[in-house]
């Protein structure tokens, strides 16, 4: 599931005027991997509590592919087996944080046009695509990293691609935040370099 699918309203601390308030999930401005608090209309507030709206009645939800291919052989019996199956893949995705440095998935998926999509499939054979309710097609990145530009385990000094995950970045002990915005910037521009894709980080840069 997505926070936006169960969030109620979150309370933040209003930096410049100096207050706490109750904000509305409506008012959160969440999308894919996006919220106002990325941007400048909500950047000087910091989140502080969040209400969920949880029901009672269990529903499966296990469309997410890794969790549907992954029930291809398992039983779906309760929730904790589903969640214990999600924390299986994300451990298998995934680089021991208390180890070692990352911030998870880097960069966002990209969404390009249907007609963009065929072009992509026709140049790589085997891309997968996830069509979206106002007809876009999402594209795996991580797949993009790994299958066409082989960079998944790519190092280059104190920063690499995780080795099972190209999607994640990882920092090693003595790495700098200039190493990770080169290491970060070389790969948005061998993706566009290749498939013409503009690629988006998901972190944000803290002045």
């Amino acid at each position: 599931v997505e926070i936006a699918d169960v969030l109620s309203s979150v309370r933040v601390y209003n930096t410049v005027e100096k207050m706490f308030t109750q904000l509305p999930a409506d008012a959160c401005g969440l999308t894919y991997r996006d919220s106002v608090f990325k941007h400048d209309a909500g950047k000087h507030l910091v989140i502080t509590e969040v209400v969920f709206a949880l029901s009672l009645q269990p529903t499966e939800k296990i469309s997410y592919a890794d969790l549907s291919k992954y029930f291809l052989q398992h039983d779906v019996v309760t929730q904790k087996e589903i969640r214990e199956a999600v924390v299986k893949i994300r451990e298998g995705k995934f680089p021991d944080w208390n180890r070692v440095g990352t911030a998870g998935s880097f960069f966002k998926n990209p969404f390009v046009t249907s007609e963009v999509y065929k072009h992509l499939q026709e140049e790589f054979p085997g891309i997968p695509g996830y069509a979206t309710a106002d007809g876009a097609v999402k594209v795996p990145l991580g797949w993009i990293l790994d299958k066409v530009l082989n960079l998944r385990g790519y190092t280059k000094g104190n920063i690499g691609s995780y080795k099972d995950q190209a999607l994640v970045l990882i920092a090693q002990e003595g790495a700098t935040a200039e190493e990770i915005k080169k290491f970060a910037s070389e790969v948005v521009e061998r993706v566009k370099e290749k498939t013409n894709i503009d690629v988006a980080w998901e972190v944000r840069v803290m002045q």
